[in-house]
């Protein structure tokens, strides 16, 4: 028997309706909510953003009582999105947008003078700093030095397989 001769209800009919919903039909029911809710294709994509970050939020909080498949299906079959997902929708104040004329009057550019903070640091912690500081430098004078020893073995080596290539 193929699945693609199946209706949806009939391919998910053994599954149980107990198991909690995975994030992919999370998003399923959030691309739902926002073609229900949205009146044109630009406000359902940014319903189905806000709806998608609200379930699994939800899912998230309450992992006593998660959306489940019967959950998911029951979604599914409803014509609108239920209002205590309605209620998790925080919206802010839009501000108007400043409207620009076409003769802008030329202002004065004043330079914003801001205060500088000096911090004064511990003379444990400067120590401390120094310290590392030091150890670092001495790493790295030791690195240089091995590495120019290596560099110098390299030439000689060179200069040796240029002079007789048969040896």
């Amino acid at each position: 028997m193929s699945i693609s001769n199946l209706k949806k209800s009939e391919i998910f009919a053994n599954v149980d309706g107990n198991r909690p919903a995975s994030s992919r039909q999370l998003y399923a029911v959030a691309r739902h909510f926002g073609k229900v809710g949205g009146n044109d294709q630009g406000e359902s994509y940014r319903l189905q953003k806000i709806y998608s970050a609200i379930l699994l939020k939800f899912q998230n909080e309450y992992t006593e009582t998660p959306i489940t498949h019967s959950d998911v299906s029951r979604f599914f079959e409803s014509s609108e999105v239920p209002p205590k997902f309605v209620k998790m929708i925080n919206t802010k104040p839009v501000k108007a947008k400043k409207i620009i004329k076409d003769t802008p009057k030329a202002k004065k550019a004043t330079p914003k003078v801001t205060s500088v903070k000096k911090i004064q640091a511990d003379a444990s912690e400067l120590s401390e700093f120094q310290a590392r500081f030091d150890a670092i430098t001495k790493r790295q004078d030791a690195t240089d030095k091995k590495l120019s020893t290596f560099e110098a073995k390299l030439d000689i080596i060179m200069a040796y397989l240029e002079t007789d290539p048969d040896a």
